[in-house]
């Protein structure tokens, strides 16, 4: 194989992720592979001292038998998906890499995912996402929910996600880069859309694992949630993993508490009764999670999922109606 060939393009996309990126990259760095590797780090805007935190690391960085290359490009912010197609379109590997600049990889994570590629029509490949041990409670709330979406995946994947992701350089040739309209919230949905749609295949190697800090303020993941409700409805797949499913009859249940409410001041014991079905649902999806984890954390879930369900009940019916009725109204 040429060297091309042999070569893997990671592309690390930075947003104010000063404190978090130098673990990133040195976990990127000690994979253990002797494949040559090239890291090109796209900064997307920052405001805070990424740019400063990225150029100290590459000066007392080396590779030893320079297999490891790594380059700094910044770009105007444009979101996450602007920054993956400015690295895609200097990557010269055969396989890319897509590594979101919270997330530290295992050693073995590139090894178990290049297996994935092996099988036939395979384009891309994702491993298990777990949430930092040093992470606060909410941000675990939400990582290992994200956890065991990921395992409910069996045989072939509808979606990997963005944050650690392999893929054949030669499917963004095909099908084109990713589209940046579409936010950090639906962007790599839709590619694996249009890959699924092209005939080829996606799988999740659990075996490959990543671990990621996740939003750590309620306020911060409440407004992801926002963006990913309102965005669903402008990707085909409305369904990424199997245990989706389960997740959309939660939102669903919650979607009962706003005519409880307005019943509740002129029939209290029928709304009461709706109320109490939610709350029993939702309190019994956080001890589901916990026996599934044992994180003591996942015990007082329950209101932080409530108020995200409601969330993303909310921004999916008006994303809908933005996508349906507002352009008939020009």
């Amino acid at each position: 194989m040429s060297g091309a060939d042999q070569t893997i393009s990671f592309i690390v996309p930075v947003y104010n992720s000063q404190d978090a990126v130098t673990e990133t990259l040195q976990s990127i760095a000690g994979l253990a592979s002797d494949r040559p590797m090239e890291i090109w780090i796209v900064d997307d805007g920052s405001t805070d001292d990424s740019v400063r935190v990225i150029e100290e690391w590459r000066k007392n960085f080396h590779s030893p038998d320079d297999r490891i290359r790594t380059f700094l490009l910044q770009i105007d912010h444009g979101g996450e998906a602007a920054a993956m197609n400015a690295g895609l379109q200097k990557a010269s590997g055969a396989v890319i890499a897509w590594v979101e600049s919270d997330v530290k990889l295992d050693p073995q994570w590139l090894n178990e995912l290049l297996r994935e590629l092996e099988g036939d029509n395979v384009a891309g490949a994702g491993g298990l996402l777990l949430p930092a041990d040093d992470d606060g409670s909410v941000a675990k709330m939400f990582g290992y929910e994200i956890a065991h979406k990921i395992r409910s995946n069996r045989g072939d994947a509808r979606h990997i996600t963005s944050a650690n992701a392999l893929y054949r350089k030669e499917v963004f040739d095909r099908l084109g880069l990713c589209r940046v309209e579409l936010g950090e919230s639906s962007f790599d949905s839709e590619f694996n859309q249009r890959i699924r749609s092209a005939g080829l295949r996606l799988r999740c190697n659990p075996n490959a694992i990543a671990w990621h800090h996740f939003k750590t303020r309620l306020g911060e993941c409440l407004k992801r949630t926002w963006w990913y409700g309102f965005r669903r409805p402008f990707v085909q797949s409305q369904v990424l993993y199997p245990f989706d499913r389960i997740l959309a009859l939660l939102v669903l249940s919650t979607g009962l508490l706003f005519p409880a409410l307005v019943l509740l001041p002129f029939h209290p014991t029928p709304a009461a009764g709706l109320i109490s079905i939610v709350l029993i649902v939702q309190i019994g999806y956080s001890i589901y999670l916990y026996s599934k984890f044992r994180d003591p954390a996942l015990l007082g879930s329950f209101p932080v999922f409530l108020m995200r369900n409601a969330m993303f009940l909310i921004a999916y019916v008006c994303g809908w109606i933005f996508k349906n009725v507002a352009p008939r109204s020009d």
